[in-house]
């Protein structure tokens, strides 16, 4: 396709750690995270990385899914269950 129709990076395999168990989904290297990740059930704050409220680990590192790309990698695993927001929720008596 010539203008811009496919994708442009390398298929990534997702396997998400949610508070439901594992979820896997597909995208492709380069792609913004979250919009890869689907409805893994994170939230949207500032949508510039500031506030935090979509921090996961993504191979054991902290990164802010509203302005991470999926790296060219085959596999990766993104754990959003330490989620500081998240947890607080999942925890709290409201």
């Amino acid at each position: 396709m010539f203008f811009g129709g496919g994708p442009k990076g390398e298929p990534v395999e997702l396997e998400i750690k949610t508070f439901n168990g594992l979820k896997t989904a597909k995208g492709t290297a380069g792609a913004p995270l979250m919009k890869s990740m689907g409805s893994a059930g994170l939230i949207y704050g500032c949508k510039e990385g500031q506030c935090g409220s979509c921090e996961v680990k993504l191979d054991g590192r902290v990164v802010r899914t509203c302005v991470a790309k999926l790296p060219k990698k085959a596999a990766v695993k993104v754990d959003i269950t330490q989620n500081k927001l998240l947890l607080s929720r999942k925890t709290s008596n409201f």
